[in-house]
């Protein structure tokens, strides 16, 4: 429930790691622990989130749920027009985010199914996947992987901050 309650107070700061709570619950090994956890979250979240959401309801689903970041910056927003096709471009357009929650979920039910890899592993695999397949982009997004580089070689770590300080200098 300790658990439960940091990631309910993360949440409450970004709604973003409410995309990772699939891959969390699924790694607890019995049903206790995954209710504990879920109903903790689920309880600090709203709890902390309740005097915004009482006060602005429209401007929170709005601003928080429905956040419009950047299209066709990157990842598979940004490759897909490459390809030509434009019903391609307009499908992922339109439904991105559906696309994106279903790779998330495949990958997460997946990596829970098939694989003996640690919950970092999995978290991982799911931000980087999250990377890849969001239709829409902030350049925050790449801060979101900072925690996994510590299981990096310095070479390979040298390699991302790299890469991402000329994307980052590109789009400024």
């Amino acid at each position: 429930w300790i658990a439960g309650l940091a990631f309910g107070m993360s949440c409450s700061i970004k709604i973003w790691p409410m995309l990772l709570a699939p891959v969390l619950v699924l790694y607890l090994p019995v049903f206790r622990q995954r209710f504990s956890f879920s109903a903790a979250a689920l309880a600090t979240f709203l709890v902390g989130g309740l005097p915004v959401v009482a006060d602005a309801p429209v401007l929170v689903a709005t601003h928080v749920f429905m956040y419009p970041s950047l299209l066709g910056h990157w990842g598979l927003s940004r490759i897909i027009p490459l390809t030509g096709s434009q019903a391609l471009w307009l499908l992922y357009a339109k439904h991105g985010r559906l696309i994106m929650i279903g790779a998330l979920a495949a990958a997460t039910l997946l990596l829970h199914w098939k694989s003996k890899a640690g919950l970092m592993v999995r978290i991982g695999v799911v931000a980087s996947l999250f990377l890849v397949v969001t239709p829409g982009f902030g350049i925050q997004y790449l801060t979101w992987l900072l925690p996994w580089l510590t299981f990096l070689e310095p070479e390979a770590m040298l390699i991302y901050i790299i890469c991402t300080s000329v994307f980052m200098f590109h789009v400024y």
